[in-house]
């Protein structure tokens, strides 16, 4: 079902479950050199931990405000919506095949 989706990442989800594990922590141990008792100010503080209370009042703020649900299953995403014109509109641009060995590693890279 998903292979027939033209751009797909790989690893997945496996890979996204690993940057959202790393993007936690990271966000967790930013400031963690303020809690050093000899190293405690309040400025340092704040500034290493602002952005978590900033996301839960943006996060949650605009799931009240627009009434959005909290949680959407995995069976009603619609990713086939629209599908038929992305595939009409990449059929207009020439898609480049490389040939030589340089080529195919650099179109894997980019």
């Amino acid at each position: 079902m998903l292979d027939a989706l033209p751009f797909r990442t790989a690893l997945q989800p496996y890979s996204a479950w690993f940057s959202l594990i790393t993007m936690i922590l990271l966000t967790l141990t930013n400031g963690f050199y303020v809690f050093k008792p000899s190293d405690w100010n309040v400025s340092d503080f704040l500034v290493a931990y602002i952005t978590i209370p900033i996301f839960l009042v943006l996060y949650l703020g605009h799931k009240v405000y627009f009434r959005t649900p909290w949680c959407i299953p995995v069976a009603e995403i619609d990713i086939w919506s629209g599908k038929e014109q992305a595939d009409a509109e990449e059929l207009e641009y020439v898609i480049h095949v490389p040939t030589t060995w340089y080529g195919k590693i650099w179109a894997w890279i980019a």
